[in-house]
């Protein structure tokens, strides 16, 4: 299980309880480039954001995450969308040095529309819910989207068509350059879901997920090449997604 589905069942998916959703002022989003480093995009917050961990691992904020995290989903998938419209859970998700993965605060948003009574959304509505997941330092390193909607292809992506696609995802999202990304291979890791990565020349490491059925990105992830690679070993040999 990678870091971001790690995220979403620790979260406790089945009952998802959260502050709500608070106005915040203008701020920047964070984001990762090429380079590696954080770069300012004028569409979020800064990096000033004032987190307090509760007891019970939820996370106590000014509202930065979800209107950050809603910004995220109109940025990078084209999922336009008013914060004050969406509910929010916001936790805390601790380091597993063991899998190589570092602390994260881990956010879900779904539209309030689908809630059965406040800041509560059923299960049966779990597949609409977007998860985005952050350093502590308020770097965006994650985004998985829900189901969108999305027009199905005639003849499904295969592969190769998942890579190209990927590739141009990043390029287009100013995470990767032409000539400067390496593909470090993809792997259906269900039967319409494939998972392509890729590595940028200083050795940051991005994968990224593409649906079959519609030819479209609904997730990326900022990880390792150990990582990356293990995700992409086939499911026969039994180390890998499966």
């Amino acid at each position: 299980m990678n870091k971001l589905m790690k995220g979403l069942f620790c979260t406790g998916i089945l009952a998802i309880t959260a502050a709500g959703v608070i106005q915040s002022s203008a701020k920047q989003l964070p984001v990762m480039e090429a380079a590696g480093t954080v770069s300012n995009v004028s569409v979020g917050s800064d990096n000033g954001v004032k987190a307090q961990k509760q007891e019970n691992g939820s996370i106590k904020d000014d509202g930065w995450y979800t209107k950050t995290g809603v910004e995220a989903l109109a940025k990078y998938f084209n999922i336009e969308g008013d914060a004050q419209n969406y509910g929010s859970s916001v936790q805390y998700s601790p380091a597993m040095p063991e899998a190589g993965i570092d602390s994260s605060i881990e956010v879900l948003l779904w539209l309030k529309e689908y809630e059965t009574t406040a800041n509560q959304i059923p299960v049966n509505s779990m597949e609409k819910t977007h998860h985005v997941s952050f350093a502590e330092d308020g770097t965006l390193t994650a985004a998985f989207i829900g189901k969108v909607g999305y027009e199905k292809l005639q003849t499904p992506a295969n592969i190769e068509d998942a890579k190209r696609i990927a590739k141009e995802f990043l390029i287009a999202n100013n995470m990767g350059e032409e000539g400067q990304i390496e593909c470090l291979g993809g792997a259906f890791i269900t039967a319409d879901a494939i998972t392509a990565a890729f590595q940028n020349k200083n050795g940051t490491v991005i994968e990224m997920g593409v649906d079959s059925t519609t030819g479209k990105v609904y997730y990326f992830e900022y990880t390792t090449k150990e990582r990356a690679m293990k995700r992409l070993t086939p499911m026969k040999e039994g180390t890998g997604a499966g």
